[in-house]
């Protein structure tokens, strides 16, 4: 079984990094439609992406942080820049994402199969707030 159907986050961690202009050198960024399902950009974006690699093209030289480049340019690709300022934001760490998962697997046991979402929650706010 693949990486990406195993934990389905593995797919939009990917497009993400597409939003990030050091990383496109590194990308298919032909796979623009890929890109566009997995982070869930509307229509509006589609003209736009061009006029992105043609911008983070432009300043690969400096390379700024993506949240600052994408303030720069949000006058230029104002949807586009709207949803990568957004999408950057989350926090994108591989030790974050698998704490959470052991957190999940310590949680949902097969003696709590029939948690309601409220007392999830509660629960796992409890998890992650806990002294250390």
């Amino acid at each position: 079984m693949t990486q990406e159907k195993k934990q389905p986050c593995v797919r939009f961690l990917k497009a993400v990094r597409a939003l990030d202009p050091s990383q496109l050198p590194a990308l298919d960024v032909s796979c623009y439609e890929t890109f566009k399902v997995d982070l869930g950009l509307p229509n509006a974006c589609d003209i736009e992406w061009k006029i992105y690699l043609g911008l983070a093209g432009d300043i690969r030289e400096s390379q700024p942080s993506p949240l600052s480049f994408w303030k720069a340019v949000q006058n230029r690709v104002p949807h586009l820049s709207a949803h990568a300022i957004l999408l950057l934001q989350f926090t994108i760490n591989s030790a974050d994402v698998e704490r959470s998962f052991s957190a999940y697997n310590q949680l949902f046991t097969a003696q709590r199969q029939r948690l309601t979402a409220e007392n999830a929650a509660g629960l796992l706010k409890l998890y992650f707030n806990h002294e250390q």
